[in-house]
This record gives C-alpha cells, structure tokens and sequence, in this order.
C-alpha cells in the first residue's frame, strides 16, 4: 500500500484542512469505521479485528498531531475521543465561535501589499472554517462579499460586475481579478524593460558623446605644420629646428628666401 504522509496539526495551521486530509488517511488505511466509537464498527469483524483497528487508528491520530496539541487530546482513550476532542477544540460551533467566524467574514477586507492569490485564498479559508461549523453562503453573496472586500482601486471593477446583471458568481470575481492581476504583473514587467532599454540607450549615448568629444580633442591638438598629432604649431620639433636654422643663417649673413628653403612661417 501506498504510503501518504500529512504534516502534523499543530494548533496553527489550519484544522480543517488537516481533518479532511487525516479523514482521506484513515480512509486508505481502512480505519475510518473507528471514529464513529467502537459500538458503530462492522459486526462480521472478529474482537481481535476490532481492538487492532482502534489502536491502529489511535496511533494513526497520535502520530499526526504535534506535541502542544498531543497534550491536550492525550487523556482520550479512543480515535473516536481524539476525534471528537480536537472539533471541540479547533472548529467549536459554539455560539461564541460562530459569531466570530462570521463577523470575520463581513469585515474581511485585503491588506495592503497582499498577492490576489493570497487574499483569495484568505477568504476562501473563511468560506471553509463556515462550511465546517455547518454554516453555509450562498454563492452570490460570497462573490460580493469578495468584490466588497477589495480596495478602493477595483470600485470600476464592482460596478462592471454587478450593474446590468442578472446573478453574479464567485467563479466569475475570481476568475476576472486573477485576469486583472496577471494582466498587472504582465505590464509591470514590459514597464521595466522599457526603463531597462532607456537607461542603456543613455548609457551608449553618453559613451558615444564622451568619444566624440575625445576624438574632437585629439583632432583638436593636430599640428598645422608637420601635420601630426599630439602638440599645437609653437611645440612643433620641427619648427623649432627650422627657426634654429633660420636664426643661424641670419648670424651668417645669408638672408632667408622663402623659395629656396620652401614656404615661410608668415604664410603658414
């Protein structure tokens, strides 16, 4: 047989979902007969049959249950008894607990910050703890009760859902906000690359300016008379010597002719 494993009840997760999954446990082990008491188990099973069935599922109801919790059930003596004792215990239908679960139900509103899958199924937990005390609502008035629930934001949204309808479903509000959310989500991230693709086009347009400028510099530094890079005419090695040579001519009686030695520096 398969082996299915549940996590224990701890008194903070939520009892009714670990009492249908423990019921759907005991059920695949052939021992759910055992929460009804022992005078409700089948009579074509033998005394030995019975006794191995109750302590099969006592132990079964032990082992799922975390020590806070195990401590308060470990009087019982029988499924049953544990059974009967954690109802009592975590889904009361007192008067007391049944106001609460449906005062709980009228003020709920979503919190700011809250995922719109988290708040659906925020509520539909309250649906579940109602069902459990055997306190049922009618589908139309979940579905509004969860448009109310939502913020100001979504007012366009109830008045679409509700005006001009004839019956509005819970199926129809959580299928259209899990749409409007996915819609959201999907918009979101085409803003995000949108101010992705912007900061990098004014990265590269800073760079190409930071570059332009540079070759403008360099193109800027260029020598008007050897034609080189790096230094302006009056630095220019080459007319330096040239004027050494011109002042050693004029000191030797030669006068500079501009023909014979190429063009002078007055027309450069």
């Amino acid at each position: 047989m398969a082996k299915f494993d549940i996590e224990k009840f701890t008194g903070k997760n939520d009892f009714g979902l670990w009492r249908l999954k423990m019921r759907a446990i005991l059920v695949l082990q052939g021992l759910q007969d055992a929460l009804a008491g022992e005078g409700k188990l089948p009579s074509t099973l033998t005394e030995k049959e019975k006794k191995d069935l109750l302590e099969n599922a006592r132990s079964a109801l032990i082992l799922s249950l975390g020590d806070r919790v195990l401590r308060e059930v470990s009087k019982e003596k029988t499924a049953a008894e544990i059974w009967l004792k954690l109802e009592n215990l975590h889904m009361s239908k007192s008067p007391e607990n049944r106001l609460h679960l449906k005062l709980k139900l009228f003020t709920f509103k979503m919190q700011e910050g809250t995922k719109m899958e988290d708040h659906l199924d925020e509520f539909s937990k309250v649906i579940f703890d109602l069902e459990n005390i055997d306190i049922t609502v009618d589908d139309e008035d979940q579905a509004l009760l969860l448009l109310r629930s939502l913020p100001q934001e979504y007012k366009n949204l109830h008045e679409t859902l509700v005006y001009g309808r004839d019956s509005l479903t819970l199926k129809k509000v959580q299928s259209t906000l899990m749409s409007l959310e996915l819609k959201k989500q999907s918009e979101s991230k085409i803003d995000n690359n949108g101010k992705g693709v912007m900061a990098r086009g004014s990265s590269e347009k800073r760079e190409f300016k930071h570059k332009e400028k540079s070759r403008s510099k360099s193109e800027s530094r260029k020598c008007f008379v050897c034609k080189k890079e790096g230094h302006f005419e009056k630095n220019c090695p080459e007319r330096k010597k040239f004027m050494k040579d011109k002042y050693n001519d004029e000191d030797s009686g030669n006068m500079f002719i501009g023909s014979e030695r190429g063009m002078g520096w007055d027309e450069l």
